[in-house]
């Protein structure tokens, strides 16, 4: 008791393929309801989303106040490297950064600040390598 199940369900499956076969680029639930290429419910959907995220299969990104969550394929296995989200401030693209620095940030944050980092909402804003 108190374990819970992880079930593999071809639309889960299905899910994770669809961000698998597009490295890099972020969808929204509404975009991923509104694919042809997915033949799942609405339910479903943001069930998977919220699986997937948990399980560290993609990251979530909101990019501002009363936007609707992104989320996109995380190529490296959860719990290898920390994370955050670079932002360009001048086209708009994003990407994960994994960075065992971030770690250090947490913990001085944690321990020097009593102040816990949210992983999940956490955006460095600049330049990216195109537009410097």
């Amino acid at each position: 008791m108190g374990r819970e199940k992880t079930y593999r369900t071809r639309q889960r499956e299905d899910i994770l393929r669809f961000f698998e076969s597009r490295p890099g680029q972020m969808f929204s639930a509404g975009d991923l309801i509104a694919s042809r290429e997915l033949k799942v419910g609405k339910a479903t959907v943001y069930r998977s989303l919220s699986r997937l995220t948990q399980e560290g299969r993609l990251s979530r990104f909101i990019p501002g106040p009363g936007s609707a969550a992104l989320y996109q394929y995380n190529r490296e296995k959860p719990g290898d490297a920390h994370r955050c989200r670079l932002a360009c401030v001048k086209c708009g693209g994003t990407e994960d950064m994994y960075c065992s620095f971030m770690g250090e940030i947490e913990r001085h944050m944690k321990g020097d600040h009593g102040f816990l980092v949210d992983k999940e909402k956490t955006v460095i804003y600049g330049l990216c390598k195109s537009c410097k």
